[in-house]
């Protein structure tokens, strides 16, 4: 039960163009926000973007052109390319040994969100500080909890935290999930990491066909179990489930939650992130109910 996104392309464009500027790296991720990868790094080469981000290393792309950031942590383990342009992150001070030397790397700071990072406690420890001179140091990486254009504790943590690592040693603050507009309030040298934000912007751009979401939001709103209802949770939730949920847990990527009316107009949007669960059958007839009450009606 597939479902069809259109694209406004004129009017997303100029989304993008709106809202990029020298100082946001596009991230590109993922199934690349639905619109692919390689579409979106197409997309980030016509702003002129030079640096972009990825969530994996088998996201970068053969021979990039641009510089390329991969937002999972660096391991011993993992076969990574050897392009020049790749900019690895490190979360742990054993990897920042491990790690070849010459190698250009960010070194990422715990943050709230507690996923991976190295404590600001530890920043002067002396496995960081010799480092510092036997890699490549591009840079401080503070990635937040999500909020809606972000929100005012990640500005506060991110202000604490970027004094703390500047204090260590000056160099660009790689941030995700703050304000974009307040980004000289954390530092002089900022880029700010955007996914969402830019590819998803602009609801209006993005238009759903009907092709089977009238039949499930139809299922849900009217106490329809069966068959539809079960057909399309199982093919939401099932698709490639285990290979996405080893991407998810691997790279703590966060996904998307959508309620298409049967205009085909988008009415909700949700974030779903790593270790959040997955909105189940009576949650999703709640969202219906709530977002598309006039528009559930028998076709």
């Amino acid at each position: 039960m597939p479902l069809v996104l259109h694209v406004d392309s004129d009017r997303w464009r100029e989304h993008l163009r709106s809202t990029w500027n020298p100082d946001i790296v596009p991230v590109a991720k993922g199934n690349g926000y639905g619109f692919g990868n390689q579409r979106l790094l197409a997309e980030s080469r016509a702003l002129g973007a030079r640096t972009v981000a990825v969530g994996t290393y088998f996201e970068v792309p053969p021979d990039p052109r641009e510089d390329v950031v991969v937002l999972s942590p660096w391991r011993p383990f993992l076969e990574v390319p050897q392009s020049r342009n790749v900019i690895h992150t490190v979360s742990r001070l054993a990897d920042l040994v491990s790690i070849p030397a010459g190698s250009r790397v960010l070194i990422e700071v715990m943050t709230s969100m507690r996923r991976h990072g190295i404590g600001a406690r530890e920043l002067r420890h002396t496995m960081l500080l010799n480092a510092l001179d036997r890699i490549r140091f591009e840079g401080w990486s503070l990635h937040f909890p999500m909020g809606a254009g972000g929100t005012s504790a990640n500005l506060r943590e991110a202000q604490q935290l970027a004094k703390a690592a500047l204090d260590v040693r000056k160099n660009t603050l790689w941030v995700s999930h703050v304000p974009a507009q307040k980004l000289a309030d954390i530092g002089d040298n900022v880029k700010l990491r955007m996914g969402t934000g830019l590819w998803l912007g602009d609801r209006g751009a993005l238009d759903a066909s009907r092709t089977a979401v009238v039949s499930f939001s139809r299922a849900l709103a009217q106490g329809d179990g069966g068959t539809w209802t079960r057909g399309a949770w199982l093919d939401v939730v099932n698709r490639n489930f285990v290979r996405r949920l080893h991407h998810h847990a691997m790279t703590a990527l966060e996904q998307g939650v959508f309620v298409v009316d049967r205009e085909g107009i988008i009415r909700y949007v949700s974030i779903v992130g790593p270790i959040d669960p997955v909105p189940d059958g009576v949650q999703l007839t709640a969202l219906v109910r709530e977002h598309c009450r006039a528009q559930a009606q028998p076709t």
